[in-house]
């Protein structure tokens, strides 16, 4: 369900395996092939990205998600996420 045209990009916490949840020991990765219309789209795809997190990183292992309202095309460019 869409609430007043909502949109969610998704970020994943990644850690270090068999270190705690902490800074030093963690990363976070935001998606770079939202945003999505749904919450429930969003956590599929940090489902995907920890799943396939192995890959890319062997040495992290995924410890949580979040699915953040999405801004503007905008807040990426500010942020410097995004480059046309």
């Amino acid at each position: 369900m869409v609430h007043n045209n909502m949109l969610f990009e998704t970020f994943v916490l990644a850690c270090l395996w068999g270190k705690p949840t902490e800074n030093q020991y963690c990363i976070e990765f935001m998606d770079t092939r939202g945003p999505y219309s749904s919450r429930q789209a969003c956590k599929e795809r940090a489902i995907e990205i920890a799943d396939n997190l192995y890959k890319h990183d062997p040495e992290y292992q995924a410890r949580t998600h979040r699915c953040e309202e999405f801004k503007s095309i905008e807040e990426y460019e500010h942020r410097g996420l995004l480059y046309r």
